[in-house]
């Protein structure tokens, strides 16, 4: 009995912590999306900066970059916990991507610094927002998963979605009714966030005279 109490405490755990990084992942995804006209990106950089150091503030700008900072480095714990309590037989995995991740950031970092401001901003962050957001998809579907198995959230069945496993170890896709509106509301989202961006581009790209 307490076996399965602690088993259930450990998978509503693991579910919440894994919705957590979806907000996250999400909010982040938008976030990118939306600046991915370089023209906005520069202003939006340098009307930040110019606020924070307006005034002699230094200490603005020491707060600004250690938030910065942070907001990174907790994204990319959450991103992992999430991986490691989702994918429980896949740890050799994880660290192996790891590895690869960080070879590839060394290579982004070469050619940031090489190539400079040359670096294509439209594609690179409209590519890292389009894999932020489908690991936040994902991760919505392996959240309510282990809610479901931690006796949090009811589980309630479609038949016409199959039970493959490529869906849910590559998109969290599973036959249940919670998994799939929890999805949907991110599909949802995802065309809101869209549509405002662009509908606010025309304004946004007016350069004052």
């Amino acid at each position: 009995m307490f076996r399965e109490i602690s088993t259930a405490a450990r998978e509503a755990f693991e579910g919440i912590v894994i919705l957590v990084a979806v907000a996250v992942l999400f909010f982040t995804s938008f976030w990118l999306i939306s600046r991915v006209e370089g023209r906005r990106w520069a202003a939006f950089v340098k009307r930040e900066i110019e606020d924070a150091v307006s005034g002699g503030r230094a200490r603005a700008v020491v707060g600004l970059a250690f938030l910065v900072v942070f907001r990174e480095g907790a994204e990319t714990v959450l991103m992992y916990v999430s991986l490691f309590a989702g994918q429980p037989g896949a740890a050799g995995q994880i660290v192996a991507g790891m590895g690869l991740a960080a070879l590839a950031l060394v290579g982004v970092f070469v050619a940031s610094i090489v190539i400079g401001a040359r670096l294509p901003v439209r594609p690179f962050f409209a590519i890292s927002g389009a894999l932020l957001y489908l690991l936040a998809f994902k991760f919505a579907g392996d959240g309510v998963s282990e809610l479901q198995a931690g006796n949090l959230v009811s589980y309630t069945a479609l038949d016409w979605i199959p039970k493959s496993r490529l869906l849910q170890d590559w998109f969290g896709i599973r036959p249940s009714v919670e998994t799939c509106a929890l999805q949907a509301v991110l599909l949802l989202a995802v065309f809101v966030g869209v549509f405002w961006t662009i509908a606010r581009r025309p304004a946004a790209e007016v350069v004052p005279g």
